[in-house]
């Protein structure tokens, strides 16, 4: 496609960035499920659900409040402080937690009790991981970023695939393999920042007013980071308690593909925000408006793209990674990358509330958000099970995208984010999502369900195109 050709290199490295993150993902599925057992897959999936709830609290809204600020400065001396500074508090919040964390799991995760120390020890190496990453993308070692992120993905993989080689793998081996290969990535890192002289070992400084300048700036990207744990993972918490492990290794599996569009959206938006600020200093509103209209055209184009395969090749990869045999509704797909969708597509206003200095609204939305959507968890998922969880997460988004658009527009945010052609191609999408849920259970009983799958794709991807030629007239 001629829009591939036309994107900048760093955009094409951050595509191949994400797609070996979520691979890696992915492929540490089959090495569980088929190695030590679905049962063991849906402890994995609180442990890692547990993990990113403690993740927003060991980060303190560093990653916000202190890197950020970092980006225009040179000063080695600042910079080391700050990194610096951020992993003194990270160390201290582990040391508390480590000493804290057997009363907490034991309390309300007692099965979980053998885990104990390494969900806190990995939520540690993660946190100091998340903070040099976010350092290198406030320098715009966009490249670096991207070969890090990279490393870690392929190299986890790799040598648990060795070690499963020579011994046995079990649940616990495998996390001592993420802790190894995050604490890998620290290392390197820190020795780049070192010998490309952006830190300096000599530099180093305790900030004696620590809370004052470190800490309390950070409190509200805590209670914004624990709210987006309680859309993304709280569901997951909840689940475990009705539904079987194989079901809640389907759903948690279902928002890892949808979460693709995340990770789509990723490639698209990491340049927005400093891009709009520019633009906003300049006065060019009309500009602001061109590029969110422009980035969420290309964004909802590959979408569309996305979702189709998405949709259609879930249950096979599924069926291949958890080693089981089920039936699931492509209805779960749809709703979940919707939701993504909304939310993703919201970022042009959100990002525009930021440069007009309207960045307390954000925070305070989002935190209803998550707070909502737990409610909604709570209240339908003990009835519903994966029904309520889908109910709650859609329209939570749709919530928080629909304040988000209201408050932007109310604030002087006078263009529109999508073109008449994108309107076009989103309603043939869902013109042709709707053909295919009707004849979904039509299939050719001589053939495969890869090679029916795969005729379905081409049908829809000609439908699609179809559709889209004979109705071009009506979006002129």
């Amino acid at each position: 496609m001629s829009i591939i050709s036309n994107l900048d290199n760093k955009i094409k490295l951050r595509f191949i960035s994400e797609f070996l993150i979520k691979l890696s993902n992915f492929l540490i599925i089959p090495i569980i499920t088929y190695n030590i057992g679905i049962e063991k897959y849906g402890v994995y999936i609180i442990l890692i659900s547990l993990i990113n709830g403690f993740l927003p609290i060991f980060l303190l809204g560093l990653n916000f409040t202190i890197i950020k600020k970092l980006a225009t400065i040179k000063s080695l001396e600042v910079n080391t402080q700050g990194i610096v500074n951020s992993f003194i508090l990270i160390t201290s919040c582990f040391i508390f937690f480590i000493t804290l964390s057997p009363l907490i799991i034991n309390k309300f995760f007692s099965e979980l009790s053998e885990f104990t120390y390494i969900i806190i020890i990995i939520t540690y190496v993660t946190t100091l991981q998340l903070i040099l990453f976010e350092f290198l993308r406030s320098k715009l070692k966009s490249n670096i970023f991207c070969y890090f992120q990279i490393f870690d993905s392929i190299f986890l993989i790799l040598i648990i695939v060795l070690f499963g080689e020579i011994s046995k793998l079990n649940l616990l081996s495998i996390l001592l393999f993420i802790f190894a290969n995050k604490t890998l990535s620290i290392i390197g890192i820190i020795i780049y920042l070192i010998k490309r002289n952006i830190i300096k070992l000599k530099n180093i400084r305790f900030n004696k007013n620590i809370v004052n300048n470190y800490v309390k700036p950070g409190l509200i990207f805590i209670a914004l980071g624990i709210s987006e744990w309680f859309i993304n993972f709280s569901d997951k918490i909840i689940l475990n308690y009705f539904l079987p492990p194989l079901y809640l290794s389907i759903y948690f599996t279902s928002a890892m593909l949808a979460s693709t569009i995340n990770s789509l959206g990723s490639v698209f938006w990491w340049d927005l925000l400093p891009k709009l600020t520019t633009l906003k200093k300049q006065k060019k509103e009309n500009e602001i408006y061109d590029l969110v209209k422009t980035k969420n055209s290309y964004f909802t184009e590959y979408s569309i793209y996305l979702s189709f395969l998405v949709i259609i090749f879930s249950p096979i990869i599924q069926f291949v990674i958890l080693n089981s045999n089920f039936e699931v509704s492509y209805f779960i797909y749809f709703v979940l990358l919707m939701s993504v969708y909304f939310h993703q597509i919201s970022t042009g206003w959100e990002f525009y509330c930021y440069v007009n200095k309207r960045s307390n609204f954000i925070f305070l939305n989002s935190i209803f958000a998550g707070f909502l959507g737990f409610l909604l968890y709570i209240m339908l998922i003990p009835s519903f099970q994966i029904l309520g969880a889908l109910i709650s997460i859609f329209l939570t988004k749709v919530i928080h995208m629909l304040s988000l658009m209201i408050y932007a527009r109310k604030h002087g945010y006078k263009g529109n984010i999508l073109d008449k052609n994108t309107y076009h191609k989103l309603i043939i999408f869902m013109l042709c999502i709707l053909l295919f849920f009707i004849f979904s259970d039509f299939s050719f009983s001589q053939l495969s369900n890869q090679f029916n799958s795969l005729i379905k794709f081409f049908i829809i991807i000609f439908s699609y195109f179809s559709l889209l030629s004979l109705t071009k007239n009506f979006c002129k």
